[in-house]
């Protein structure tokens, strides 16, 4: 809840003023010096530009020199009273709007929080911004930066932290940032993370750049950072960063800080507004795009409402419906499935499966709705990693005290190939990933006519993740359901597509059996799962701030990936998928590293149409480098 006076004012408020003055403005002598879109309009370089996005959206482009509308940096009239409702409509004592992501977000919050000296502990399940903000903040020497280390399972999924490690973070722990959710949809109970760490640490950032929609379903109760009960006696100030724009509506690039005031501030940290506001006015451009604040504005008003709710139910329900649609494609049952949603695979000790309960919950849909797809609750309690469940999930650390969720709109869809019980691969041939992306994207038949136009959020081994958000539509469903069936098809008919890479005339089946085997024998699945644990870890020589800091100085060298074993990273090497680090600036490569990289190597040569890409390697005629510091 807010703490100050908003004067009746109302979501949307803000978009209201801009959208009147924007209808008004006649003569602008302030910048941007496009006047209104007039410069675009009367080149014809720009013409094209000017009409393809519209006369409101440069009339809308505006400059803090109109003092009506407000300043993001001195937070002042409309934009002001948005932040307010902001904060009031998402549970925080204050929220700032960003409009330069949730990389600058969390930079935000470690540049207004931690000093050089702190001790600091990433979740290594982190956004690569955090990686930088630590190198921002300066933080040394080595001893000061810790990891919190998640477990993979076979799918090379990304895991929870269990309770176990929250509860052995150190004393004088200055910040602690952990991923909520995850990127699969592993929810934490929040309460039990700041529970067991408000002892020990002054700042609790919660990254939860996926989860804005968390505050308006009773589904994610208590799993979200301002959900948090601080107590009446805890010093720690709870974080969190919001990427509105991934899972709401609001433009790309907008996102929300949200902030959990310690109720008996003491300690290393006590949150005052106006000094951590330096913070936020050091990483937001002095003249921000209006339309982006307009669209955060937008987004508070459309959650205010009760038809925000009804949305944010309405996609669970639907996406527990897609869910339902994606386990009949496998209808008659093959001996292998073709695709699988990635769910329990049973409710509880009852005799039905999954499947069933998710085609039993659709049934009732309709018939509450009297033929109309009524909006109904699930119970978060089927939904649970348990260790009873773990051959469907594949996390052998969790117990019941990690109570973890996942949620049902972030759905995750296994391919053939995998046995995840077994963490073994299937004998008879299997479906890589990135070939069924492909296929949906822009596979080609064989006269070269795209069959589809399906853009897949995140794509591993063996997986494809879908988000289900807000936005999504019947016909989007249906054409993805479609999509892959056409798929199974074709796959079943092994027809010849125009596959990039591919001799020609070969058959997808082949190809797909062909990719498999070269998977298998590399045994990329072990290697995605043991490369991120803690007993495999990559061993830190500096700190990335004072591995940064010789990178700047030019005490750096490019050597070969044949070359790294024992080498320290000059800079963090991120494979997409999953978009995590795999060794941090200051870490020294081991064998397991370096085999990865390797294998890369050779399945780009022998898969060229579907290399993959690694963030921090740089390739030149075939070769591969990463830079490393000087000897």
């Amino acid at each position: 809840m807010s703490t100050n006076d908003t004067n009746g004012a109302q979501p949307g408020d803000f978009f209201k003023a801009l959208a009147d003055y924007a209808k008004n403005i006649q003569f602008p002598w302030h910048t941007p010096g496009h006047c209104g879109g007039r410069a675009f309009r009367n080149n014809p370089a720009g013409q094209d530009f000017y009409f393809f996005f519209g006369e409101p959206l440069f009339l809308s482009d505006l400059s803090v020199s109109v003092p009506e509308l407000g300043s993001l940096l001195d937070h002042t009239s409309p934009i002001k009273e948005a932040e307010e409702l902001a904060a009031e409509t998402f549970g925080a004592d204050h929220t700032f709007l960003v409009t330069n992501g949730t990389t600058t977000a969390n930079r935000m919050i470690w540049q207004g929080t931690v000093l050089p000296t702190d001790k600091v502990v990433i979740d290594r399940n982190c956004h690569k911004s955090l990686v930088y903000s630590a190198i921002a903040t300066g933080v040394a020497p080595k001893e000061n930066v810790s990891y919190l280390w998640p477990s993979r399972n076979f799918h090379g999924l990304i895991g929870p932290i269990t309770k176990t490690t929250f509860a052995g973070v150190g004393a004088d722990t200055k910040t602690v940032t952990v991923t909520n959710s995850t990127y699969d949809g592993l929810c934490y109970n929040v309460q039990n993370i700041f529970d067991d760490l408000t002892a020990n640490v002054a700042v609790i950032h919660l990254d939860e750049a996926w989860f804005g929609y968390a505050k308006f379903n009773d589904f994610y109760a208590g799993r979200f950072a301002m959900d948090i009960d601080p107590g009446e006696s805890s010093s720690s100030t709870v974080f969190s960063t919001q990427s509105t724009h991934k899972v709401l509506a609001a433009f790309s690039q907008t996102s929300m800080l949200h902030v959990k005031k310690a109720p008996t501030p003491s300690g290393s940290f006590v949150f005052d507004y106006n000094r951590f506001n330096e913070s936020f006015m050091m990483n937001t451009s002095t003249s921000p795009q209006y339309g982006l604040i307009a669209s955060l504005d937008v987004a508070t008003a459309m959650m205010a409402d009760d038809k925000g709710k009804e949305q944010v139910q309405n996609t669970i329900s639907n996406s527990i419906e897609f869910r339902s649609a994606i386990g009949k494609l496998n209808a008659p049952s093959p001996a292998v499935p073709y695709f699988q949603a990635w769910q329990p695979s049973s409710i509880g000790n009852e005799a039905r499966s999954f499947q069933q309960m998710l085609e039993e919950y659709v049934k009732k849909r309709y018939a509450a709705g009297k033929g109309a797809k009524a909006p109904l609750s699930l119970n978060p309690n089927d939904w649970k990693l348990t260790p009873d469940n773990v051959d469907w999930h594949g996390f052998h650390d969790i117990t019941y005290d990690d109570d973890i969720l996942l949620d049902p709109t972030k759905v995750t869809i296994l391919t053939r190939g995998l046995k995840m019980a077994e963490e073994a691969y299937e004998e008879t041939g299997g479906i890589p990933a990135s070939i069924v992306a492909w296929y949906l994207n822009d596979g080609k038949d064989a006269g070269g006519s795209i069959k589809q136009s399906i853009v897949i959020e995140k794509t591993g081994i063996y997986s494809l993740l879908v988000l289900y958000t807000i936005g999504v539509e019947p016909g989007q469903v249906i054409a993805t359901i479609d999509g892959m069936q056409s798929f199974i098809d074709d796959y079943e008919a092994n027809a010849q597509l125009d596959i990039p890479g591919a001799d020609p005339g070969t058959g997808l089946k082949t190809f797909c059996d062909q990719m498999h085997q070269a998977m298998k024998n590399g045994e990329v699945a072990e290697t995605l799962r043991d490369l991120f644990l803690e007993e495999n870890r990559a061993i830190a020589e500096i700190s990335p701030a004072e591995a940064y800091q010789q990178l700047i100085a030019g005490q750096v060298e490019r050597v070969a990936i044949e070359e790294l074993t024992d080498r320290t990273a000059a800079v963090q090497v991120t494979p997409y998928p999953p978009g995590i680090p795999m060794i941090m600036p200051g870490e020294k490569f081991n064998e397991a590293i370096v085999d990865y990289l390797l294998y890369n190597k050779k399945f780009d040569s022998d898969f060229p149409g579907f290399k993959t890409h690694v963030h921090g390697l740089t390739i030149e005629n075939g070769e591969y480098y990463v830079l490393c510091l000087t000897q």
